[in-house]
Formats: C-alpha cells, sequence, structure tokens
C-alpha cells in the first residue's frame, strides 16, 4: 500500500513538473522571459494589479452611488452620517462595510480589503486608503528603528504617537517601550532631533488610532468621570494638551511631510500656557509641511493655529503650513503663530483659512493677525483668507509689528478685519494692524479684505505711533495696492495708512509705487492717509511718497507730505493695461518688486 502511495506522489510530482516545463517551454518560444513573469513589473504583478483596480473601482463605485442616494433623500442635499448610512446598506448588498462619522468627513470600510474611503461635506470622494495597525503605537521609536537623526527622524504614525510627543516635551504621562507603558519623568525638547508625519490623521477618526477605545493613558481632557477612551479624551473637554509650552519649549524640527491633523481640539484655561499645536517652541525649531484643522482656544495667554509662541531671541522658522482651525486667544493671536518675544522668527509660505478672534489683552503688543499676531522678522508669500476680528490691533497678516526690523513681502489679504475695541490700541489693517516702532518694510503686498472698527484704520496698515518718546519708526510700504473698503465709525481712516502719529522720537514713512482703490468712511477719512502729525520738537515726521495713486479725495486730510505728491485716478483708469503699464514702469532697477498685470477680474494683480 505504501509503495503504491509512494508511486502515486512520484507520478504527481512528475505531472507537476512536466507541466512547469511545458509552460516555460511555451513562454520562451513566446518570446516571455520568467522574470517578465515573476519580477515586479511581471505579468502576474500586473495582473494582481489589475485585479486590486476593478475591485477600487466597484468600492468607490458602490461608495458615489451611495453619496447620490443620500443626496436625493436629503431635503437640503447635504450627506450626513444618518442619510448616507442606510443609503450605504441599501447599494453595498451583501458586501460587508462599516460606516462612521469622522466629525467633517464620513468613512466607509470594506472589510474584506481592509480598505476605506472618506466623503467630505462637499461629496468628494478620497482615494482608498489601507487600515494601519501600528504595532509599536505610543513608541515614536518605532522599537528603536527610530533615533531622530535626519536619515531615521522619529515617526509620528498615530494619535498615540502625538499624545506620546506631547507628554514627553511636557514632561508628563506615559510613553511605550517594547510595548510596555512607561511613566515619563523628565522633559525632553528634542533639540537637534527630527520628527516626520507619516500620514493625516483624524482625532475623529478611529482609523487614527491602533485603538481608540483604550484607556491607559488616563484622564487627558481634563473629565475623569468620561471614561477616560482615548478618541473621548481627545475630542471632548480640554482635548488634546498642546506640545510645549511656557518653561517646556519644543526646540526640534517637525515635518508633517504634506499631511493634514484634522479636527484637533485643544482648549486651555491654565496661566502661562502658551496654545497651539505646538504650545511653546525655541531655539531654532523648525515647522514645516504641516496642515491644521479644528478648533483651537484660550482665554490665558498667546494662542496660534501652528504655535502659540516663540520667546527670546531664539530663533523659529515656519515654513509651508496651513491653518483651517478657528482661533481665539488672549494678547497674541495668529493662524499660524501667536506670538513672536525675540522677533527672529521667519515664516515663509504659509496659509491661514481659519477665523481669528481676540478677546482681550493686557500689553502693548497685544494684537491678532491671519499669519501672526505680534511681529516676526520675516513673513514671505503668505496669505490670508479667514475672518481676523476682536479686541486690540487686528491685521489681515499680523496684528502688531513691534520696535525692531522685520519685512513683510509678497503677501495677500482677502479676509474681513474687524477691530471692536474703541481706543488709541484699538486699530485695523488690511495687512498689519499697528506698529510701534523699529525698521519696517512691506513690499508686493494686496489686500482685498473689508477693514473696519471702532479705531483708526487703514487699507495697508492701521496706526504708526511710537509706544513711548524714545521710539523710532522707518516705514516704507513699496509696490502694494489696497483694494478693500476701510471704515470707522469713531475715527480715522486712510486707503493706505489709517494715522501717522507722534509719541516717538522719529516717525518716517515711504509709500512707493502703491495704490489705493477702495472706499474710505470715518470721522477723518484720506485717499491715502487720514492725518499725519505735524513736526514738533518732540518728534521728528517725514511722510514721502513716489508715485502714489488713490481714487478717494482728499488724499490727506490732515497734515502735509514733506516730499512727493499722489495722483488722483478714477477706477475705471486703474482698472485699465495702461496703469498696469504706469505701475510696471516705476518699478525701474528696484529687482525685488514683482512686475503688475490686469487680473481676471479686471484690477491690477501681480503676475506671479
Amino acid at each position: 500500500m505504501r509503495r503504491t502511495i509512494e508511486k502515486i506522489k512520484e507520478r504527481k510530482a512528475i505531472t507537476l513538473i512536466a507541466l512547469v516545463v511545458t509552460i516555460v517551454v511555451i513562454l520562451i518560444l513566446a518570446g516571455i522571459t520568467v522574470g517578465m513573469v515573476t519580477s515586479d513589473n511581471g505579468i502576474l504583478k500586473e495582473t494582481k494589479n489589475a485585479k486590486q483596480q476593478v475591485e477600487i473601482d466597484n468600492e468607490k463605485s458602490i461608495v458615489e452611488r451611495a453619496k447620490m442616494l443620500a443626496m436625493m433623500r436629503s431635503k437640503n442635499g447635504a450627506i450626513t452620517y444618518e442619510i448616507f448610512e442606510p443609503a450605504l446598506k441599501d447599494e453595498s448588498g451583501k458586501i460587508s462595510t462599516d460606516v462612521s462619522d469622522a466629525g467633517d468627513i464620513i468613512e466607509v470600510l470594506f472589510t474584506d480589503s481592509n480598505r476605506y474611503y472618506e466623503i467630505d461635506q462637499d461629496g468628494n470622494v478620497s482615494e482608498p486608503q489601507e487600515v494601519v495597525k501600528d504595532e509599536y503605537a505610543g513608541d515614536i521609536t518605532k522599537g528603536g528603528r527610530c533615533d531622530g537623526s535626519e536619515e531615521k527622524p522619529y515617526e509620528i504614525n498615530c494619535i498615540e504617537d502625538l499624545v506620546v510627543l506631547s507628554n514627553i516635551v511636557n514632561g508628563n504621562g506615559i510613553k511605550f517601550e517594547n510595548g510596555q507603558a512607561v511613566k515619563i519623568t523628565t522633559r525632553e525638547n528634542f533639540a537637534n532631533k527630527n520628527i516626520i508625519l507619516t500620514r493625516s490623521l483624524n482625532f475623529k477618526s478611529k482609523y487614527s488610532y491602533k485603538d481608540s477605545t483604550r484607556t491607559d493613558f488616563g484622564d487627558i481632557n481634563g473629565d475623569d468621570t468620561d471614561g477616560n477612551s482615548l478618541m473621548t479624551e481627545m475630542t471632548t473637554g480640554t482635548g488634546f494638551t498642546p506640545i510645549g509650552s511656557v518653561a517646556t519649549y519644543f526646540c526640534g524640527n517637525f515635518n508633517g511631510n504634506n499631511y493634514s491633523i484634522a479636527n484637533i481640539l485643544i482648549i486651555v484655561e491654565e496661566k502661562n500656557k502658551s496654545t497651539g499645536f505646538f504650545g511653546g517652541v525655541q531655539n531654532g525649531a523648525v515647522i514645516e509641511k504641516l496642515t491644521i484643522t479644528g478648533k483651537i482656544e484660550s482665554k490665558i495667554n498667546h494662542t496660534g493655529g501652528i504655535i502659540g509662541e516663540c520667546t527670546n531671541d531664539h530663533s523659529c522658522i515656519i515654513k509651508n503650513c496651513t491653518n483651517k482651525a478657528s482661533i481665539t486667544g488672549l494678547n497674541s493671536v495668529g493662524g499660524i503663530i501667536g506670538y513672536n518675544g525675540g522677533n527672529s522668527t521667519a515664516i515663509e509660505n504659509c496659509k491661514n483659512y481659519g477665523n481669528i478672534y481676540i478677546i482681550d489683552g493686557s500689553y502693548g503688543y497685544t494684537g491678532a493677525g491671519g499669519i501672526t499676531g505680534s511681529s516676526v522678522k520675516e513673513i514671505m508669500n503668505c496669505q490670508n483668507y479667514g475672518i481676523i476680528r476682536g479686541n486690540y490691533s487686528v491685521g489681515g497678516i499680523a496684528g502688531y509689528m513691534s520696535p525692531s526690523d522685520g519685512i513683510i513681502k509678497n503677501c495677500l489679504n482677502t479676509g474681513e478685519v474687524k477691530s471692536e475695541f474703541v481706543g488709541a490700541t484699538g486699530n485695523a489693517g488690511g495687512i498689519v494692524g499697528k506698529t510701534s516702532g523699529g525698521n519696517w518694510k512691506i513690499q508686493n503686498c494686496i489686500n482685498t479684505g473689508n477693514v473696519s472698527g471702532n479705531g483708526v484704520n487703514g487699507g495697508i496698515i492701521g496706526s504708526v505711533r511710537g509706544q513711548g518718546w524714545g521710539a523710532t519708526i522707518d516705514l516704507e510700504i513699496e509696490n502694494s495696492i489696497n483694494m478693500g473698503d476701510v471704515s470707522s465709525t469713531n475715527s480715522s481712516v486712510g486707503g493706505i495708512i489709517g494715522e501717522q502719529w507722534d509719541v516717538c522720537k522719529r516717525n518716517y514713512i515711504t509709500i512707493k509705487n502703491s495704490v489705493a482703490l477702495c472706499k474710505v468712511n470715518g470721522s477723518r477719512a484720506g485717499g491715502t492717509i487720514s492725518a499725519i502729525a505735524k513736526n514738533t520738537d518732540s518728534c521728528d515726521v517725514k511722510t514721502i511718497f513716489e508715485n502714489v495713486y488713490y481714487i478717494k479725495e482728499p488724499a490727506i486730510k490732515s497734515g502735509s507730505l514733506t516730499s512727493g505728491e499722489a495722483t488722483l485716478k478714477t477706477e475705471t483708469e486703474i482698472k485699465s493695461q495702461a496703469f498696469v503699464d504706469l505701475l510696471n514702469s516705476n518699478i525701474g532697477t528696484n529687482t525685488d518688486w514683482k512686475k503688475w498685470k490686469l487680473g481676471n477680474d479686471g484690477y491690477p494683480t501681480f503676475t506671479d
């Protein structure tokens, strides 16, 4: 019997070998090599890819049909979880799916393929994403594989990793080593270390956690009665704890890798706690390529979307970041950064879409801006699209520019800017709310947002006045345009600058090749500047115009220029190719000035 079985096995082996040899011979005769079949780009791989793509197309088709069905069932066409979930069941049939409400998106998981899709509020369906279960969740070294070097940066793969990063920088809570929870007893500022975000995360998505129901992180959100499941901790109460703050600064390099962190919730009510995704940074920290959405709020101190505070004279760099979170704060509030203490920070290629609200302030540098609340060394190529409002000085790009040196270059504001404060500190500007000193330049900037409030307001900058009699101001506005209407219920308004005032040792303003294409309405209104303080023994005031254009008389309501003049134009003239040619002819040897063109709306804009 055993011999018979062995003979059968032998015949089967010979038959299988013969089959393989036959297939190989056929392939060779057909001119197809084994490598062409089995390589990464081989026939078998391509066949597998084609099969997977058919599956994906079918999954997306089911989601799209469910979306359309939900829209038809909705009274207003809105896609809600409650309507979408039964619609998907109707369309998916026997295919196993799981639907989740993840805040501003709905997630659909096809359990057999382990792929999920996101449907946003506009009905857009994302490309498929694979559910990832990180075996090293809460260990940013990933089992020792990552050491924070440029070659092996620490990795943020899930929400647990974000919580642990915050715990390590703040010096409390737990982290994980070899799968075991370890109590943190010392702070780590990550100086000269690198951290990278490996995928987009959503605090309201269970797929952004290894286990959204875990309770081992304890009470984070200030409510120890809610069961302490991690997603509950992150999305209710005080939410996520900022990474660093005053005295616990983050000093490393964080690369968002062009991913986003969505539905973040941060509520801070403690004193001396700067608030943002990063509460406080210092010593050359670099934050880049990151997008934040959600809600960030503080009733105590400096608040920003990306960073709450960068303090002292230690520079930090923020580049290629976007804030879409709503921001509410005190003293210094900004879409990207709230407060910069040393005026050595650079912000490049950043955008804000979130609405910014400043509650109140207790310092001379108090302000709110779409990009920054208080001044930084450089703001380059940034845009604000959010509404900026509240008490004290508010600006489309920067709320307040301090007595130091800096430049705001190639920036755009389209958001409404409104100061709700009555008094000398309640200023609003399309680009900057107020400056009280220093050597500043605003170059190649455009404001289209309306500027209003109770105080001194301007299309580019609201108030230019010293913080004290020893202050010096040297402000240049070059190659810029305001197209937003400017108004004030109680005070002065100007198409470019609200007021140039004294309270300083020297106050020099030079405006070159700039345009005020706007309506102005206030108790004292000027097409370019409402008021220029008269020269006094205690304050040296100079105002110089070179190729300045406006549409609303008078150019200056009170005071007079030191040199130059403003040229009255009609709106029709400004919206012409001839005027664009005039602006370009004024550029001359100023190589940093952008060239002009007529935009699609017929108004002057920049060529790039």
